[in-house]
């Protein structure tokens, strides 16, 4: 699908549902015969409402921010601000435990979900469509100890994830891990902060599949995105510091 079309149709979708007072059944045929003019005229009445949405610059970034592995700028952006939002939404729930319960939790997303950079400069709402073009939503899931290690175990296996507010240091057969600057034992149950796609054992991460609770907040990841810019008005570095060690057997 033309990149144009496609931003257009996801346009449309966040503009959510309307009643519809009136319809007329029409067919079109869609082949060859649909020249690009007559395709332009069924886009037009969308195309400016479009381009005003898609172009409004929302933020600045002093840098490219970019992915890799075990841990980027990009990942370290979106992490942070998944978690944010997370601790937010957890302490205004009384069902989740308010603030309290929110001391012991961290984000984690994954690579693929982030499906582009954010270039050196303006940031435009686009750009966040670009980054998150799925609707993804928040949720906030409980874990085991047990289901933690899992965890570990499994972001040992993918070499990192992007994660915010814990550090890692993974072995083939050991697991260390902080929460905020206080060493984890695997004791205790914590929250996780991650998406949908996630929570439900999406990208392989099957620790999640049978968790303790799991609240889902409906807030779309990508708006966190774009009110974190918004509230940053500019992004710097996000520097990679360290979030995963991994170690060599021996070592």
């Amino acid at each position: 699908m033309n990149r144009f079309l496609y931003l257009i149709f996801i346009f449309l979708l966040a503009c959510g549902t309307q009643k519809i007072a009136e319809y007329e059944d029409k067919s079109v045929r869609i082949d060859s015969s649909l020249a690009e003019g007559n395709l332009d005229s069924l886009i037009d009445p969308y195309r400016e409402a479009m381009e005003e949405e898609m172009n409004q610059v929302i933020g600045e970034a002093t840098v490219a921010l970019e992915k890799s592995v075990p841990e980027s700028p990009l990942g370290n952006f979106a992490a942070e601000a998944t978690y944010l939002a997370g601790v937010a939404y957890g302490s205004r729930t009384k069902d989740v435990g308010g603030p309290n319960a929110m001391i012991k939790s961290f984000a984690l997303l994954n690579y693929g979900g982030l499906r582009a950079p954010i270039s050196k400069g303006d940031i435009t709402i686009g750009n966040m469509y670009e980054l998150m073009p799925f609707d993804n939503t928040l949720v906030l899931v409980k874990l085991s100890g047990d289901q933690v290690r899992a965890c570990a175990k499994y972001l040992f296996g993918v070499h990192g994830q992007p994660v915010y507010n814990a550090r890692f240091r993974l072995s083939s057969n050991s697991e260390t891990m902080w929460i905020g600057e206080k060493e984890y034992n695997f004791d205790e149950e914590i929250i996780v902060i991650t998406s949908n796609y996630l929570a439900d054992g999406g990208d392989n991460m099957t620790f999640f599949n049978e968790p303790l609770r799991k609240w889902d907040s409906g807030i779309f990841l990508r708006d966190i995105f774009i009110d974190y810019v918004k509230e940053k008005k500019v992004l710097g570095r996000y520097p990679t510091t360290g979030k995963f060690h991994f170690v060599k057997t021996g070592e």
